[in-house]
């Protein structure tokens, strides 16, 4: 993708004066805007400049606004697919016309009609999506980041309180007087990536050709998207160890079971600890997805949930109040994650000259239901 950096380069000022040129700025001269606009269409640079969008909303009426997208995993989990609705439903109330994208981060050519699309701004609720589409697409359009930044660039964030979160978690659950707790992990992708990178170090170095070149360079790709969409949850991970080990509880390597985190392989890898399951009196899960896994492995193995084993997730998504008994995770409240970012997105776009990237961690609370 075609950034500020290159347009700079071929026109010969500074990226400063590219960025005002293309945001509208009057400290660039109209003939030099000409020039810069002119070298950024030849170059495809898709010029959906903030300011642009920003002067839009002061001179059109509402019919005439452009929309806000969503950009969302093409295969979204619980917490998405809620995340994405609420979103919806906010941009609704505010007369903002809205469209979703359900994008799959290893799709080139998705990757690239995002940077095209006719939008206002941006939503972005999309962990796997590469660092550099991102950086890129917050060059185009005012942009909200959920969950993760966009690497110093400038673009709105609105957070969810993973680390404490997971600390209240805990402790709700030793308050309760569990003592042996259980964290089902996700597995060590690093390790896992160097398995499938290296299967056997002993055998002889083909010649490295530009397809294994690609292949490598495709597997760093993905580990890297790999690590990311892992970052919240080890976060979560951590805050547990931690906290059980500030509370006195000492943790060892039964602490942690690691499984791929969906609902059929934690309730797999839940009954494949057969009575070994009885050591443990609760199981801390990192979202709600894998949390309903275990509590289907649970009613399998036939113990009573909580008597026998508890279990917490972590989303506070509506699903948690039709499995049984209904469960007690972690609420990240994502109604308020949507609003908020929806409200930051509208309120950038009508005061673009006054913005200054902001960041917001929406806090998290305990729904105590019956699983724990």
């Amino acid at each position: 993708m075609v950034t500020l950096d290159d347009i700079a380069k071929e026109v010969g000022v500074s990226k400063v004066t590219v960025s005002n040129a293309l945001r509208g700025k009057a400290n660039v001269s109209k003939e030099m805007t000409a020039r810069i606009t002119q070298v950024a269409r030849s170059m495809h640079y898709r010029i959906g400049a903030r300011s642009v969008a920003a002067r839009n909303l002061k001179t059109q009426n509402e019919q005439t606004q452009g929309p806000i997208s969503i950009i969302a995993p093409s295969n979204p989990d619980i917490w998405t697919a809620e995340f994405v609705q609420h979103c919806v439903n906010a941009c609704t109330q505010a007369q903002r016309q809205v469209f979703v994208q359900y994008v799959d981060a290893q799709a080139e050519f998705e990757l690239e009609q995002l940077a095209n699309q006719v939008a206002d701004g941006m939503i972005i609720a999309h962990p796997t999506l590469p660092d550099a589409t991102l950086q890129q697409l917050v060059l185009h359009r005012p942009t909200v980041c959920i969950d993760r930044l966009a690497g110093g660039r400038d673009a709105d964030a609105v957070l969810t309180d993973s680390d404490r979160g997971m600390q209240n978690g805990i402790e709700y659950l030793v308050s309760s007087g569990k003592r042996k707790i259980l964290i089902i992990d996700q597995p060590d992708l690093q390790e896992h990536q160097n398995q499938q990178n290296f299967p056997d170090l002993q055998k002889p170095q083909e010649p490295q050709t530009q397809s294994t070149e690609q292949h490598r360079q495709v597997n760093e790709q993905e580990q890297a998207q790999s690590m990311r969409f892992s970052a919240l949850l080890h976060e979560r991970k951590l805050s547990a160890l931690h906290t059980l080990e500030e509370l006195g509880i000492p943790t060892d390597a039964s602490s942690v079971i690691t499984v791929e985190q969906t609902r059929d392989a934690v309730a797999h890898a839940v009954s494949e600890l057969g009575n070994a399951i009885m050591q443990y009196d609760a199981l801390a899960c990192l979202n709600d997805d894998t949390a309903l896994g275990a509590l289907q492995a649970l009613h399998r193995a036939q113990l009573r949930i909580p008597q026998d084993v508890a279990v917490l997730g972590f989303g506070g998504t509506q699903l948690g109040k039709y499995c049984y008994p209904e469960l007690t995770s972690v609420n990240t409240h994502i109604e308020k994650v949507a609003q908020t970012a929806v409200r930051l997105l509208i309120n950038r776009l009508t005061d673009e000259d006054n913005w200054m990237p902001t960041t917001i961690t929406v806090p998290s609370s305990i729904n105590l239901k019956q699983s724990a």
